[in-house]
């Protein structure tokens, strides 16, 4: 039977980083549509839109390894959860 080995702080540092930058890189990439609606009609960006981007990619930034090991991740609000929660479609 093989032997389990327990991972370090330092390896564990390392794998809930490379988690949040793939859920983060999710996020972004189920909110590309936006973008590329908007560049379709020659419009810009929604600046609600914008700013969710913007925060998904300035997160990495502002967390220190402690939150991210605890899986205490302020995560950003998507512009269309906020517009459901607003007309009653969200949780009570």
């Amino acid at each position: 039977m093989a032997k389990l080995r327990v991972l370090t702080k330092e390896e564990r540092i390392r794998r809930a980083w490379a988690a949040l930058r793939a859920e983060r890189n999710r996020r972004l990439a189920d909110a590309d549509w936006i973008v590329v609606r908007a560049y379709e009609r020659g419009e810009p960006v929604p600046e609600e839109w914008a700013n969710y981007r913007q925060a998904l990619r300035d997160l990495p930034g502002i967390l220190t390894d402690e939150q991210v090991l605890a899986g205490d991740v302020p995560w950003p609000v998507r512009p269309d959860e906020t517009t459901k929660e607003k007309i009653g479609g969200g949780a009570p």
